[in-house]
């Protein structure tokens, strides 16, 4: 016998896949980003090239951060609230990789996934972000069209 409210039929969902996107405004972000331009401005100019085959109109460059350590203040914020949330009770040895990215305008960057960059987590730290279109997340299902286009959620 199927339950009703308000004279419809209620159907259970029960979420197979859980995903969550964590954010978080950091409080001290005008003195971290002023930090991270002077650096990152520093280090254009040495290697204006930066990574080699990267995405059209953009430098990339793995340097490291003098002001790594605040830098890593609200990744560890981010870090934390995520692994309470799946992993509650665990201590979790994490490994952090980042690299700078920067589009020129009218560049971008491909639809991609981190799943070769051994990555069990993704995040980004915008340095300058308004106005530099918009970041897209997919599930595996949405980034290896494995969903019929006149699905919903086909993106």
């Amino acid at each position: 016998m199927a339950q009703e409210k308000d004279g419809k039929v209620v159907i259970a969902k029960i979420p197979i896949q859980d995903t969550r996107l964590f954010y978080k405004n950091y409080d001290n972000y005008s003195n971290l980003n002023n930090l991270l331009m002077t650096e990152i401005e520093k280090e254009k100019k040495k290697d204006p090239k930066g990574i080699e085959a990267t995405n059209p109109g953009c430098w990339r460059s793995m340097f490291k951060y003098q002001c790594e350590k605040e830098l890593m203040k609200p990744i560890g914020v981010i870090l934390s609230a995520w692994t309470d949330h799946y992993m509650p009770g665990k201590v979790v040895d994490a490994q952090i990789t980042y690299w700078t990215n920067i589009n020129e305008p009218g560049g971008s960057n491909i639809f991609h996934t981190h799943y070769r960059a051994d990555a069990d987590l993704s995040g980004v730290y915008y340095v300058k972000g308004y106005g530099t279109g918009v970041i897209r997340f997919a599930t595996h299902e949405q980034m290896y069209k494995m969903i019929p286009p006149h699905m919903p959620h086909v993106q």
